[in-house]
């Protein structure tokens, strides 16, 4: 059985191969090509390339796992609406590798592996770690959240208790939330407040943040939400 080798190396010949495939037939315009963490692409007839870039930063449906990738509005896009296919060339390429191309959307199009592990001997995409949900916290969960983290459970008290001294002043806001990192989660604290008038818990903001920083919270920043 052939031997595929998708190493760095060859992913770049791959991807470069591609690229002069779409230059020589005149696909380049309004198309970019990404791997190896970089995009190429041309801007104004000039050759650009970005790096440290992925392109589930653009689409989504590409997957975290990148060979090559193709993303085009120009007539590489038109070609694939008139034709329902990328053309045979880009095809061929893809084959001499193993691959053969998945159509993420319209306008998008990723190198996959014909899987069968024991046809590659190296495999070394780009990788796109995808950032955790923040945990959304409020006062109807208190009890959770003084299993977990007792002293966000305190702060949330302390901020209630200061909210309903101060009484239901202000306009009825929706959205509004504290964001903080603590113990390397990425936390949503909803205001804690028996009231919907805002100003029965922003004036207390900047006491809320201070306590969160006493407790080695980080990266503190307060959305002031939406007038409902």
């Amino acid at each position: 059985m052939k031997k595929y080798k998708l190493d760095k190396e060859n992913i770049k010949s791959l991807g470069m191969a591609i690229w002069r495939w779409l230059n020589d037939n005149e696909m380049d315009r309004d198309t970019s090509v990404y791997f190896n963490h970089k995009r190429i692409r041309k801007v104004w007839d000039k050759l650009v390339v970005d790096r440290d870039i992925h392109p589930m930063d653009y689409c989504e449906y590409s997957g975290p796992e990148n060979i090559v990738t193709i993303i085009s509005e120009g007539p590489l896009y038109d070609w694939v609406d008139m034709f329902y296919d990328l053309p045979k060339g880009l095809v061929k390429l893809a084959e001499r590798y193993g691959c053969y191309w998945e159509h993420c959307t319209g306008w998008c199009w990723t190198l996959c592996l014909n899987y069968e592990e024991d046809k590659y001997e190296a495999y070394e995409p780009d990788t796109h770690e995808v950032p955790a949900e923040p945990v959304t916290i409020y006062m109807n969960m208190l009890d959770e959240v003084n299993e977990k983290w007792p002293k966000l459970c305190e702060i949330m008290q302390h901020w209630w208790y200061l909210s309903e001294k101060t009484g239901d002043i202000g306009s009825c806001v929706i959205g509004a939330y504290m964001e903080f990192n603590y113990k390397d989660v990425t936390f949503h604290l909803l205001p804690c407040s028996p009231y919907q008038g805002e100003c029965s818990w922003t004036p207390h903001v900047g006491v809320i943040k201070q306590k969160l920083r006493d407790i080695g919270a980080s990266d503190i920043s307060y959305h002031c939400g939406i007038m409902d």
